[in-house]
């Protein structure tokens, strides 16, 4: 089996760098777009197992990512965990079929267990 691809959208580049690191850590080949216009870029021409997405961001935010991935066939049915510091906005998430969520901070436990339940794991390294 290929090993799953899983693009995180995160603004802030500290985050962007330690959900990568972890993923690779796990077993998974992370995309790293620093926000919306960055991942729309990346989708256009990408189809990751998975989309790891911060919901706040400047410019485009992660609500129009996901308005544009669910309005997009090819990415219709790409598994989506949203990350957020604002519950409230989980219900807009939702409502676009978000099923996957986690409330930040984020533990790492926490990301690599969600991940693992949209797409199964990588090769599981420790």
């Amino acid at each position: 089996m290929a090993v799953p691809t899983v693009l995180v959208v995160e603004d802030d580049l500290l985050e962007l760098k330690l959900f990568s690191l972890l993923l690779e850590r796990h077993g998974y080949r992370a995309l790293s777009a620093a926000g919306g216009a960055e991942a729309l870029h990346i989708l256009s021409y990408r189809r990751p197992h998975a989309l790891v997405l911060d919901l706040v961001m400047p410019c485009i935010s992660g609500i129009e990512v996901l308005r544009h991935v669910r309005n997009t066939p090819e990415l219709s049915s790409l598994p989506v965990l949203v990350l957020t510091a604002r519950p409230a906005m989980l219900a807009q998430a939702h409502s676009l079929g978000v099923e996957h969520w986690l409330i930040k901070p984020v533990q790492a436990r926490q990301f690599i267990e969600a991940l693992h339940q949209m797409i199964g794991n990588g090769n599981t390294a420790t």
